[in-house]
């Protein structure tokens, strides 16, 4: 991640090395990110997390970013056992797509905050969740004003 004004702008620098990955999973096995979704103010970092071997998991990290620097790490206390969660960003919501469902949680969360499926596909027949995105309609009950720079 970078900061986006001044003249390193896009510039990339490390945010989670994988030594901090590791010692996030404490010992769960080898484990990469499988997503990153960043909040709409950029204050808050989600990472989905996968873990392989026998028994895959997906978890699911929150952090506070402050001038590109992370928090401590919040870990959601539910695990996905497909292994591979993508993530996507709402104001007050966080959406989990696995292969077969769609969950959401309050965003950001705390570790104990409940993880509810919002929509789900039978793994019996051939379909499958591959991606998800979020879009905003303008409707009668909000109010949008001009974009300001």
């Amino acid at each position: 991640m970078g900061p986006v004004e001044g003249s390193s702008a896009g510039s990339r620098s490390t945010v989670l090395s994988p030594e901090q990955l590791g010692g996030l999973m404490k010992g769960d096995g080898d484990s990469r990110i499988e997503d990153i979704a960043v909040s709409e103010r950029a204050d808050m970092l989600y990472i989905s997390v996968r873990t392989l071997g026998v028994s895959e998991s997906g978890t699911v990290f929150s952090f506070k970013m402050v001038d590109g620097v992370l928090s401590n790490a919040t870990r959601l206390m539910w695990d996905s056992l497909e292994g591979s969660l993508l993530l996507d960003t709402a104001p007050s919501a966080l959406y989990l797509l696995s292969h077969y469902d769609l969950f959401v949680v309050p965003a950001p969360f705390t570790q104990h905050d409940e993880v509810k499926r919002v929509y789900a596909v039978s793994p019996a027949n051939s379909q499958r969740l591959v991606d998800l995105s979020t879009l905003f309609i303008e409707g009668t009950d909000c109010v949008v004003s001009d974009w300001q720079t």
